[in-house]
């Protein structure tokens, strides 16, 4: 039985975790501390074998292999060890991140099957299959998101980063006569007013193309903190962390028996931070700590991290005391998902009260991508009572030249990463609301003419040709095992974003092309080529088939 396997399974989970626990537990020392972020920063940054397998179960293990630290961790001083880290140190911490790793993608799997969305069986006394869709709509979907950098890249921010291509030599060549070896093994660097600037600028392209931060406006506070101020932090502590990548690489240049490991990932007091990131920004100092609160992952937050399963790379980690260890993944991975989650965990009050202001800030998005004088935009929300019908209307768009009328429906849900129970709860929110409002808005242009429509928008005019629905979500619209309602078109916005860069505004119907490229280069046309694939796991092994 597929119930009684998914149980078998998570006693051997529980089992192997127990085992890793103790493992940790035995050798738990500031040094382990010290070799896990070196471990998560080396193996990130560094080429190895099987990288890509391998990082995805260290994105998995670090919030588990890091709460077992603080669990069982005795350390409390006020100061750090200077600690020479090995290849084996290393490797013993890559492992255990691994094995972690494993443990909560099995916990995944079994949740999956409880919402009956993989089966699991146990076909012998050591095997275990799962049998899953193959499409991974969520996955194919977010590829859009490599589309939407690109654009930003190579458009928006194409002038900015020719300007910074032109002096990064000499950048280089300034920073490169700072940087030494302190006590052999280490690194020591100052820095300059030009070389600070130039990365500050290169955080701001790593920021605007690695990073989904446009969730609220700059104005939007957080308790004392305005959104613009936590931006500029978050941008500064990217540019920070290319300049150390940089100076790390010159060193070994100089100095090629130092191990990269041992100067990638460094330890701070958290008020030297506050006060260079104070001075240099402009920012009073304690708004300077709040902010750096949200960037730090600590005893007293893990627990909520974990959680959540949400993308796990926090920039700083706190040890003992008084100290935070830098991480170089944590800075540049995804530092504005983690900000955005203690920003909702902290500031509950003040998150949710945005929340409520996103619609607009989504719809105003929508339309700079339809700047032409051609098109009648709607700014309001506009709510339709008519013959019993009653829904709303996000955002319309009026085509003068060819009288087509589009309709959206906007659904800003929140990034889910790996938590399968808020993705759970986007699939119950998002699809019946979607259809229910498709349903309605049919009814309502069909019982209704072309004037009575423009009317009920307050657009002029008398003749509609035809009319477009669009189910536009802010990340995610697809997701497997569940049917899109194929008289609206469905999509991200970042896919809807990519696909608008290809099409001409004074194109003879641009509408048109949206809603017809948003059905043919649709996720559920792009599955993916998985057919099997295998985990050994303590003493099992688990399979997955793909259909």
């Amino acid at each position: 039985m597929m119930q009684d396997a998914g149980a078998e399974l998570v006693d051997i989970i529980k089992s192997e975790k127990n085992f890793i626990d103790k493992k940790i537990a035995v050798n738990n020392t500031p040094f382990l501390f010290i070799d896990l972020i070196k471990a998560i920063d080396y193996y990130w940054l560094c080429p190895y074998e099987n990288k890509d397998n391998f990082e995805g179960f260290i994105q998995y293990g670090f919030p588990v292999f890091l709460k077992q630290f603080y669990l069982t961790s005795n350390f409390k001083a006020d100061s750090l060890p200077i600690h020479h880290s090995s290849s084996d140190s290393l490797s013993f911490c890559h492992y255990y991140l691994w094995m972690y790793g494993k443990c909560k993608l099995l916990e995944r799997y079994v949740r999956l099957a409880s919402q009956k969305e993989v089966s699991i069986a146990r076909n012998t006394p050591t095997e275990f299959t799962i049998e899953a869709d193959s499409c991974h709509l969520e996955y194919v979907e977010n590829r859009s998101l490599d589309e939407y950098f690109k654009v930003i890249r190579e458009s928006v921010l194409k002038n900015k980063i020719a300007d910074l291509d032109k002096i990064n030599n000499l950048i280089l060549k300034s920073l490169d006569s700072r940087v030494e070896a302190w006590k052999k093994d280490y690194i020591r660097y100052d820095s300059s007013p030009d070389i600070d600037d130039y990365y500050y600028q290169t955080g701001y392209v790593a920021l605007a193309t690695s990073q989904l931060y446009d969730d609220f406006n700059d104005d939007f506070t957080f308790g004392n903190i305005t959104y613009k101020h936590i931006l500029d932090v978050i941008q500064s502590v990217m540019g920070v962390a290319l300049k150390h990548i940089d100076a790390c690489m010159l060193l070994l240049d100089k100095s090629p028996q130092t191990k990269i490991y041992n100067i990638l990932s460094i330890p701070f007091l958290p008020e030297e931070l506050y006060s260079s990131y104070s001075n240099y920004l402009g920012i009073d100092k304690d708004e300077v700590k709040q902010i750096f609160d949200l960037l730090i992952v600590s005893p007293e937050n893990i627990d909520d991290h974990l959680s959540s399963e949400k993308d796990f790379s926090p920039p700083f980690i706190k040890i003992g005391n008084k100290f935070i260890y830098r991480s170089i993944k944590g800075c540049l991975r995804s530092p504005v998902l983690f900000v955005q989650n203690e920003l909702k965990r902290k500031y509950p009050k003040d998150y949710f009260r945005w929340i409520n202001e996103r619609e607009k800030i989504f719809r105003d998005q929508l339309y700079n991508l339809f700047s032409s004088d051609r098109f009648i935009k709607v700014n309001r929300n506009i709510e339709i009572n008519s013959n019993g019908i009653r829904t709303d209307i996000d955002a319309a768009i009026f085509d003068t030249q060819t009288k087509s009328l589009s309709i959206f429906q906007l659904k800003w849900q929140d990034k889910f990463a790996s938590d399968m129970q808020a993705r759970k709860s986007r699939i119950a929110n998002f699809y019946p609301k979607a259809k229910e409002w498709i349903d309605k808005i049919d009814s309502w242009k069909s019982e209704n003419t072309s004037k009575n429509i423009l009317s009920a928008l307050n657009i002029k005019g008398n003749d509609i040709s035809v009319i477009y629905l669009f189910v536009i979500g802010r990340y995610n619209t697809h997701f497997s095992n569940q049917e899109i309602d194929k008289r609206a078109a469905w999509g991200s916005w970042y896919h809807v974003v990519e696909l608008m860069h290809k099409i001409r505004t004074n194109f003879d119907n641009p509408v048109q092309e949206l809603h017809f490229k948003l059905q043919l280069d649709s996720p559920m046309n792009k599955k993916l080529d998985v057919t099997t694939e295998k985990l050994e796991f303590s003493n099992y092994l688990i399979t997955w088939n793909y259909k």
